[in-house]
């Protein structure tokens, strides 16, 4: 929710609105969405469509020290 507050007077605040329509089911928790730094964006996570085109591989990579040439090991 947004409140418009005219001159910074919170006397004269307007009525909440909504920010932005997440679109999924809301819930108590604190954490569904988390802002950025530069106080301009949202972090929102987002149900994941599974087989739809927005699906993605996640690769794994273990072992990946012994990738690393000797003299960088510790």
């Amino acid at each position: 929710m947004a409140v418009a507050v005219p001159d910074g007077d919170p006397r004269r605040a307007r009525a909440p609105e909504p920010l932005f329509n997440l679109r999924f089911e809301p819930s108590a928790a604190f954490d569904q969405f988390t802002p950025i730094s530069d106080g301009q964006r949202f972090l929102v996570p987002r149900p994941l469509r599974l087989g739809g085109a927005d699906t993605a591989p996640v690769h794994v990579l273990v072992n990946w020290s012994e990738t690393l040439p000797s003299s960088a090991t510790p």
